[in-house]
């Protein structure tokens, strides 16, 4: 069954969505949301 196979490290599932980097994606997008919002402009997601 799909979805059994999760690293220990992951505790809850803002943890589930790492970036190669190592950040948090779900903390980062709020961060370019916030920006977005006091810089009064627009943000776009892209795939890579």
């Amino acid at each position: 069954m799909g979805g059994r196979n999760i690293s220990s490290d992951i505790t809850n599932l803002a943890e589930y969505f790492i970036t190669s980097d190592g950040n948090n994606l779900i903390d980062r997008l709020n961060k370019a949301i916030d920006e977005g919002l006091k810089e009064q402009v627009s943000i776009e997601i892209k795939n890579l």
